[in-house]
């Protein structure tokens, strides 16, 4: 149990401070191996610290970590973090795995009350196991291999989240951000720790992109972060009119529309098997189960940057609707 408390205090001193090789931090605390308790203090510059408690009680761990204003991207957050876990033997006292619980109490993100964390997890053979864990509207669940060279394989769901929720904790400022609408949808990042694949599927609705002002927009992607290739997407204006999207898209500039780093190309819905290229499809909402496909030829190709500017052309005085 002794060892144990030792590669624990390893951890604390030398991996978290690690984390950021420029940063500099003090700390101080107090190991007690007999009752099997410790504390510890890490300061930052600022503000920024953590104080560290852990106690053995035969098979059970107990750990708790107050988290005062610390940097996660551009985000400032304050949190109680505490868990609990123990470990499973079989009948012959081999121990099996380590299972435990996590969550948090009085979060703040940006001195603001924030949804707290609650998650399941286990470790068996050298994996880190997340059977769930969920956050604001967002479920995590997966695997992280603790030995070199660090797979993951981690899946994440939102529900009805909006987007100005999600930007600080990808490292975007809310008031500079040119995004706004509720986001769901399923997330999958894989592969090794430092070249972590990602592929998705995102749905969003009653939104805007800059001056765009959108009803619904279906994003799927592949690709390595930053860079998403964006593949089989389409959004619709305010008026029900869908456009493709295709292209790639670098989160890196999420802020700059008219980025170099992005390569995506907007074009008009249209329909092959009706043999009508250049025909474009609007949506109608209509007020029973029923609703209305409208087809109407444009009078000029749609230019990728008219979309996002929130220009328009006029239509032909014809129209084919379809009922489905």
């Amino acid at each position: 149990m002794r060892g144990l408390l030792l590669v624990l205090m390893g951890w604390i001193f030398f991996v978290l401070p690690a984390a950021d090789a420029a940063e500099v931090c003090t700390f101080s605390g107090q190991a007690d191996f007999s009752n099997k308790d410790m504390q510890l203090e890490i300061a930052f510059k600022g503000k920024e610290r953590i104080i560290n408690s852990f106690k053995v009680v035969g098979d059970a761990f107990y750990f708790n970590s107050q988290l005062e204003h610390i940097k996660i991207n551009q985000a400032d957050l304050s949190t109680n973090l505490e868990s609990s876990f123990y470990i499973e033997r079989d009948a012959a006292g081999k121990v099996r795995n380590l299972k435990g619980l996590v969550w948090t109490k009085y979060s703040l993100l940006n001195f603001k009350p924030y949804n707290e964390v609650v998650g399941l997890f286990h470790f068996k053979d050298g994996w880190l196991t997340i059977e769930k864990l969920t956050w604001a509207g967002m479920s995590f669940s997966g695997q992280l291999s603790l030995k070199p060279p660090f797979d993951v394989d981690l899946s994440i769901e939102i529900t009805d989240m909006e987007i100005n929720e999600l930007a600080p904790l990808v490292g975007i400022k809310a008031e500079r951000l040119l995004l706004s609408g509720l986001v769901s949808g399923r997330l999958r990042l894989f592969g090794r720790i430092n070249a972590v694949q990602l592929k998705g599927q995102l749905r969003s609705k009653e939104g805007q992109i800059e001056d765009f002002v959108y009803r619904d927009a279906n994003i799927n992607f592949t690709g390595h972060y930053p860079s998403l290739d964006i593949v089989d997407s389409s959004i619709s204006d305010e008026r029900g009119y869908i456009y493709n999207l295709v292209g790639i898209f670098n989160l890196n500039e999420i802020n700059n529309f008219t980025s170099s780093q992005h390569q995506i190309s907007v074009s008009p819905f249209s329909l092959q098997d009706l043999n009508t290229q250049g025909w474009t499809i609007r949506r109608k909402e209509g007020l029973g189960k029923d609703s209305e496909l409208e087809f109407g030829y444009r009078l000029k190709p749609k230019q990728p940057s008219d979309v996002l500017s929130g220009e328009r052309e006029g239509m032909l005085g014809i129209e084919r609707k379809h009922r489905f």
